[in-house]
């Protein structure tokens, strides 16, 4: 398991994005919904993990995930804190295995660069 780079605020999302959008960045992207169900109990590391695909990831990718806002600002509030549950990833061939503090309950969207 190793750290993820997490970011959340908007210069962080500015900086994020005009990274993917700059001619010299070789980085790749998807935009991946993170379910709320699905997730397992990790007793042996006392946390909940959850594997999403990310087509193109490889095992030695270092990928850096962004939370994606919801259209419906009502779902802000339950998004967000389900997002913010989560505290290091692994990346895997075609995946990225989430760990959370706890199991989120509700589905979120992030873009990850690898």
């Amino acid at each position: 398991m190793s750290s993820i780079n997490k970011l959340i605020g908007l210069d962080e999302l500015a900086y994020f994005l005009s990274k993917l959008n700059s001619r010299e960045s070789s980085a790749s992207y998807a935009v991946v919904t993170v379910p709320a169900t699905g997730w397992t109990q990790d007793t042996t590391n006392n946390c909940y993990k959850r594997t999403v695909t990310v087509s193109g990831m490889t095992a030695a990718s270092r990928p850096t995930v962004c939370f994606c806002p919801p259209h419906d600002f009502s779902l802000m509030d339950s998004q967000e804190e389900a997002y913010d549950l989560v505290y290091a990833g692994e990346s895997g061939t075609n995946s990225l295995t989430l760990y959370a503090v706890d199991a989120p309950d509700a589905a979120f969207k992030i873009t990850v660069s690898y």
